[in-house]
């Protein structure tokens, strides 16, 4: 039973765990918007400034009258006061150009700003009072476009009262009016038959295609995107799909911020769904109110303010119970963690103690491994070099036999030819030995230069500036290095080294004295040359 219950319990955290890892991903993208809100908001800004620029320096009356329409229509959704300005100093030109059409513009524009902001019976007074006698197809659907937003922020602020069926039809039938002139099959015309199909008829999935349609077409930092999204998300409320419904008030809170409309409802009522749903999304939600009651204020908007503040006291208090507890729980974890951690201070100071007495256990293995590898290099240089000295005498041995051999073959031919004076004539002969001598020079400079390829430069090395021994022929030694290198060799006494190079003995312990002269440390020279590495 008790085996039952735990999987039980961990089926649930895990559940709980996934649910919240879902909600984070699902609004990631609207967290990383609110994030660059100031990075928006100064976009806005710079498009705006480059507006005030051209109106200052215009002078041109029809040219400042479509400035302000431009300065009218970037403020409307941004803020309530400058766009209001702007409308008023619209008309106030159009009054003095005597420009019937950006007089109609101005008061539509004031009427509809005065709707945003609840004064809807003034509105309405402004609204009728605007001379429809002469006016274009793109007057037209703003007059119905006016009305429209007039009747429906009445009827939003009338619910529960008896006079919402008079607003709904009149946003109804001025839904219908801004059908006839707007372009067909654009963003916005899908937009406002499937607002008309769902206030009108109710047909939710009507309603659903046409907002499909318009999001698909509108740019995404637009207000008809921004509308249309928020009606996916409504319908898909009311079918249920709360999913789709978290989705799409995502992407309509998202552009909301990339517009940036100050006159926004996505993110207040993601806000309230958010903290309805679960109320360990408190935090979430409080902020998304604070950021909503921020575009509010910065819009001036007096209602969105009013119905915030009522919203905000209820989460918060939600909220700050669960930072109260929290707080508790942190506490306690904070204990805990103090036990742990002098637990694992003195885990740690263990394991230092063994790791240290390790460590120079280590080192000690390691000095030894160096010391064995330095003598591996050692023996394996000394056997090297005994294989080349091995080579070096072997080669000398072969070549003085091989002549041995072909000298007493010619003894004995001469002999047996009664030759006696001939053998005796070339055993005296001094070219014979100069010929000898030359061959064993070659080859015992070939195969010293072999054993040691750098001799000449270390031994130069020993001498002063001006006294280096100078090779013409390259590969071969000089009689001095010659010497020197059967010194190298272990040669040392003047006669065994006069025996080996063809020379008297007194002639090689001149070489060694004039050499020793010419050394930068004389008294050594001779040691420095046997410690010659090669």
């Amino acid at each position: 039973m008790k085996r039952v219950f735990g999987i039980l319990f961990f089926l649930v955290i895990s559940l709980c765990h996934a649910q919240a890892t879902n909600t984070d991903e699902m609004l990631a993208p609207l967290d990383s918007a609110l994030s660059r809100r100031d990075v928006y908001m100064h976009r806005k800004e710079l498009r705006l400034d480059k507006l005030r620029h051209s109106i200052r320096y215009t002078r041109d009356g029809d040219r400042r009258l479509a400035l302000y329409e431009k300065m009218y229509e970037e403020y409307y959704t941004y803020r309530f006061d400058s766009a209001m300005s702007y409308a008023k100093r619209e008309y106030a030109l159009a009054v003095s150009l005597k420009a019937p059409r950006y007089m109609t513009l101005a008061l539509l524009h004031r009427a509809l700003l005065l709707a945003t902001s609840g004064y809807y019976s003034e509105a309405e007074h402004l609204f009728e009072s605007v001379d429809t006698t002469r006016m274009d197809r793109q007057l037209w659907f703003t007059y119905y476009w006016t009305g429209l937003w007039i009747y429906s922020y009445w009827s939003g602020y009338s619910q529960g009262n008896d006079f919402v069926t008079i607003y709904d039809n009149k946003r109804n039938e001025y839904i219908q009016r801004c059908l006839v002139y707007a372009d067909k099959g654009s963003a916005l015309w899908c937009y406002l038959y499937a607002e008309l199909v769902y206030y009108k008829d109710h047909d939710v999935k009507t309603s659903l295609r046409y907002y499909r349609l318009a999001e698909r077409r509108a740019p995404k930092a637009s207000r008809t995107y921004a509308s249309a999204t928020y009606g996916l998300a409504r319908c898909y409320k009311e079918l249920g799909q709360m999913q789709r419904y978290e989705y799409w008030s995502v992407r309509s809170a998202i552009s909301d911020q990339l517009c940036p409309l100050k006159e926004n409802l996505s993110l207040q009522e993601l806000a309230m769904h958010l903290f309805q749903k679960d109320e360990r999304n408190a935090e979430r939600a409080s902020r998304y109110l604070y950021f909503s009651l921020d575009d509010a204020q910065f819009y001036h908007n007096k209602l969105r303010i009013l119905g915030i503040s009522e919203k905000l006291p209820g989460i918060t208090a939600v909220y700050e119970r669960q930072l109260d507890h929290s707080k508790q729980v942190r506490t306690r974890q904070n204990y805990l963690l103090g036990i742990l951690v002098v637990v694992l201070l003195y885990t740690l100071v263990v394991i230092l103690r063994q790791n240290n007495k390790l460590n120079r256990k280590e080192r000690q293995v390691s000095r030894q491994n160096d010391l064995l590898k330095q003598m591996n290099q050692q023996l394996t240089q000394a056997n090297n070099r005994r294989e080349k000295y091995m080579r070096l005498f072997m080669d000398l041995c072969a070549l003085y036999i091989g002549k041995l051999n072909n000298y007493q073959k010619l003894v004995v031919r001469k002999i047996k030819a009664h030759q006696e004076g001939e053998l005796v004539q070339r055993a005296n002969s001094t070219k014979l030995a100069d010929n000898e001598a030359i061959e064993f020079y070659s080859r015992f400079d070939k195969a010293f230069l072999e054993l040691f390829p750098s001799f000449v430069e270390q031994f130069n090395a020993l001498l002063r500036d001006g006294k280096k021994v100078e090779v013409s022929n390259k590969g071969g030694l000089t009689t001095e290095l010659r010497i020197y290198a059967l010194v190298r060799l272990g040669v040392g006494e003047s006669v065994e080294i006069a025996t080996l190079l063809f020379y008297s003995p007194q002639t090689i312990y001149n070489y060694r004295t004039a050499m020793r002269k010419r050394a930068i440390n004389p008294d050594t020279f001779e040691d420095d040359v046997r410690a010659l590495h090669g």
